[in-house]
């Protein structure tokens, strides 16, 4: 049995010096790997798998390869070792099946193709497929086992998720519309490590807490009347849609609600146009609030920012809830780009007194972001959807304070208005006076 292990390590450090020849295969020895790696398809490593998968039936001892201080010993040309600080941490985010031509030779360690994670390979050659159909959580008896590579079962993985609304995607289907990122980082809520014996595939369900945001107090207190047209186009995806709504959410409070301060308004959009509050339909601040909280994802095709800018202008009207007199906000949130004109809906909009502030998430077009927004102020923009908290403080400072700029300029304008009216009035006494 003693000559095993040192066999497996001869082959194991034999196959990691191939030399590539015309049928494509990998030599560690001679291609070194370029800064991003060179092309997947043209470093294959499926030999080497299958190699030590046949090793792993034959002696199931993996004492020798349990530690890595053990396993660097008998590796004297250190190929088992990761040559990047950075290894651990991109093979947490599924680089080393992104990305394998890099990864693996590069960092062997943390990708598993030696060491005590070395058995950590797929039993067969369709488990990458399968995994993309969902299979790791529709037939995890079968696939955690054979396509534990695949399925990110391996047994060192944690089976903590590491996102808070992991429970809500996996409950919408997530574990199996995306896998990819599912298995790594929502491992807990996919049953990818089948805990407490629970071998049941996870199953999407119909009713699925979505993740709230915790309410903040208000700190604008303007007399204002605030439209938001949040996006509900199917790009911005149900997995996705809980924190827009819980951005706009936190922005609605942020605001002083009441006869005296604000109305909040909110329309949903994609090719077509949908109230979801009016104006005027709440009286109160949690009545509105828990308006927010009941809006549904309408998942529309398509994006016609320009034509719900324009909805939104004829919406603002003594009819459905606009006071007269009162400054107006739209704030609008959009994660692509429009198929329609946006930047004379905006002036339109501009032209009649209204601050517009744009906010762009993922895929946004900045070019229009900049087209709708009052100024560079006006555009808040963020990568995730789950970042967006970042920025509701800019967006709503900017716009609460526009409006109090605003205020501080009418006030000052009517101050000028009747200086200049009493100097006229002064210099015509004095023609009076004079006889004139």
């Amino acid at each position: 049995m003693s000559g095993v292990p040192t066999r497996r390590c001869a082959v194991l450090l034999l196959l990691l010096f191939i030399k590539l020849d015309n049928d494509g295969v990998y030599s560690m020895e001679v291609e070194q790997a370029a800064e991003n790696g060179p092309d997947p398809e043209e470093t294959p490593l499926d030999e080497l798998e299958d190699i030590l998968d046949e090793l792993e039936m034959e002696e199931s001892s993996l004492d020798l390869y349990y530690h890595q201080k053990k396993y660097k010993e008998l590796d004297s040309q250190g190929q088992c070792t990761d040559k990047n600080s950075q290894c651990h941490a991109w093979s947490c985010r599924d680089e080393c099946h992104k990305n394998p031509a890099y990864m693996r030779p590069k960092c062997t360690w943390s990708c598993g193709a030696c060491g005590p994670l070395r058995s950590c390979v797929d039993k067969n050659k369709n488990c990458d497929a399968w995994m993309k159909k969902g299979e790791c959580t529709k037939n995890p008896n079968y696939m955690l086992p054979n396509c534990c590579w695949s399925c990110m079962a391996c047994p060192t993985g944690t089976c903590k998720d590491r996102h808070p609304h992991c429970a809500y995607w996996a409950c919408i289907g997530e574990c199996e519309k995306n896998p990819r990122y599912m298995l790594i980082n929502c491992r807990g809520s996919c049953n990818v490590c089948r805990q407490n014996g629970n071998n049941n595939p996870v199953k999407a369900g119909e009713n699925c807490p979505e993740p709230q945001a915790k309410v903040p107090k208000p700190t604008c207190h303007q007399k204002v009347d605030v439209m938001v047209l949040m996006d509900g186009s199917a790009s911005v995806q149900r997995r996705n849609f809980p924190d827009v709504k819980n951005f706009v959410l936190t922005l609605a409070a942020g605001f002083d609600f009441g006869a005296n301060g604000a109305r909040v308004g909110v329309h949903q959009y994609a090719i077509g146009v949908q109230k979801e509050i009016g104006l005027n339909q709440f009286n109160n601040r949690q009545d509105l609030l828990d308006g927010i909280k009941g809006i549904t994802f309408m998942e529309g095709m398509g994006t016609l920012t320009g034509a719900a800018l324009t909805k939104v202008q004829q919406d603002f009207t003594p009819a459905n809830g606009a006071r007269p007199g009162v400054k107006k906000v739209v704030i609008l949130i959009t994660d692509g780009q429009s198929s329609d004109d946006v930047r004379t809906p905006a002036q339109n909009l501009k032209s009649q007194g209204v601050t517009i502030s744009a906010v762009g998430v993922a895929n946004y077009n900045m070019g229009q972001l900049q087209d709708i927004a009052d100024g560079p102020e006006y555009v808040a923009t963020v990568k995730e959807f789950d970042k967006m908290d970042s920025i509701r403080d800019k967006v709503l400072k900017a716009v609460c304070q526009a409006q109090q700029k605003r205020g501080q300029d009418v006030e000052e304008e009517i101050t000028n208005g009747l200086q200049c009216l009493k100097n006229m009035l002064g210099a015509l006494e004095d023609k009076l006076e004079q006889g004139i």
